[in-house]
């Protein structure tokens, strides 16, 4: 872990096991594996302020191991609209843009992207935040008011999104500055860890 500059939590088709946020029920998707590894690197990156970025399961991984909670199965609820991707369409369209996604003011998201302008998003996920928890900011929320990005409170980088910015990021923007700012902020840590 010392030899860390930056964790970037992935997407997976897997799901968290409900246990981790108070809820019963069997997990078809489950990975526990993943479930303890990832609660363990969140925990250790808090700590020493390592940089973080988490995509899809990865926003999931950081609101539950931050006292938050999940929708298990979005399109259920009937809250919201379908986030699911047509799995019988080809790659392009399941990751298409889906819908737009508006910025909170003063957040990092925003801070990152120089504005609050809502852009558009994709959208490839069945489960979604339901409680954000107190340790995280809500930074942006699709058009059905789902929070689709969040952040750590009283740390320099630690952005969760529940899109996919690594599809097509060298084509888009948004997935590059994410993605830029996350390398900066490792760099930056590195040369601070240095003795």
């Amino acid at each position: 872990m010392t030899l860390l500059d930056g964790i970037l939590l992935t997407g997976s088709p897997s799901n968290i096991e409900p246990w981790h946020y108070g809820e019963e029920g069997h997990e078809a998707h489950a990975e526990p594996s993943r479930d303890r590894l990832s609660f363990a690197l969140i925990t250790h990156a808090s700590g020493k302020k390592m940089p973080m970025l988490g995509i899809c399961r990865g926003l999931q991984e950081l609101v539950v191991a931050n006292g938050g909670a999940l929708h298990r199965q979005l399109h259920q609820t009937h809250l919201f609209q379908e986030h699911r991707e047509d799995d019988s369409q080809p790659l392009e369209q399941q990751y298409a843009p889906a819908h737009l996604l508006q910025p909170e003011p003063d957040g990092l998201l925003s801070q990152l992207l120089g504005s609050a302008a809502a852009f558009a998003v994709n959208s490839l996920h069945g489960q979604g935040i339901r409680e954000s928890g107190p340790q995280l900011r809500i930074e942006a929320r699709a058009p059905d008011g789902l929070i689709e990005a969040v952040s750590l409170r009283q740390h320099p980088f630690a952005l969760a999104v529940q899109w996919h910015p690594e599809w097509q990021s060298d084509r888009d923007p948004v997935s590059r500055r994410l993605f830029e700012a996350f390398i900066h902020a490792a760099a930056r840590y590195h040369k601070e860890k240095q003795p």
